[in-house]
């Protein structure tokens, strides 16, 4: 009906728009009027590798929830839970080396990459490898949300996580710098929609075999 599609798009647009605008623009502007614009170009240039590591769980996700709806209509339990299951190991494919390869090459690789003007130490680096860790899950977990035609119940939890990570992101940033904003938003999202997606996830999965 016209009232689930309004709600599914709301629900869409808060997990997904609402969020980029956040933690891509509000927090850019945090950092420039923290820490100057000198470190909004270093902010930038790492916000740029999370979009292409959200893209390669997007490009994996989005035909994945088509396919969970599909078999959602089939009633297909069995292969509902293993590709579940297949699409958390491909998160973990990735998140591991990207966490492994911001922490230890980071430092070496990107001033060749971007100059020497580009300089950043380990802790900066371990920050982000550590939120491209929490957004991921976060990530993989709304996709399978929507496949499971549960998608509204994830926006409380990925907006209170979101309020979450920039109140801690916010307080570490005039702490720590740009370390502290990205330990702050891997806070909110790993501890609320980290915790309580999953849960929905499995809890649906579970009641579909019942």
């Amino acid at each position: 009906t016209m009232k689930d599609l309004f709600r599914d798009g709301l629900s869409f647009s808060a997990t997904l728009f609402v969020v980029y605008v956040v933690e891509y623009g509000l927090c850019a502007l945090l950092v420039g009027r923290a820490l100057g614009p000198g470190e909004v170009a270093v902010f930038q240039v790492l916000m740029s590798l999370t979009t292409a590591y959200v893209g390669l769980l997007t490009m994996v996700g989005t035909p994945l929830w088509a396919a969970l709806v599909d078999a959602r209509a089939r009633s297909d339990h069995d292969w509902m839970v293993s590709t579940t299951r297949r699409y958390y190991r491909y998160l973990f494919f990735l998140a591991g080396p990207a966490f492994a390869g911001m922490a230890i090459l980071g430092p070496l690789i990107l001033p060749l990459w971007y100059g020497d003007e580009f300089q950043a130490g380990h802790a900066l680096f371990a920050a982000h490898g550590l939120f491209l860790v929490a957004i991921g899950w976060r990530h993989v977990n709304r996709i399978l949300l929507i496949g499971l035609d549960r998608l509204t119940e994830s926006v409380r939890p990925i907006l209170l996580g979101l309020l979450a990570g920039v109140i801690l992101g916010v307080a570490g940033l005039h702490l720590f710098g740009l370390p502290g904003l990205f330990a702050g938003l891997s806070i909110g999202a790993l501890v609320i929609p980290g915790i309580q997606l999953p849960r929905q996830v499995w809890r649906d999965l579970a009641a579909m075999d019942s």
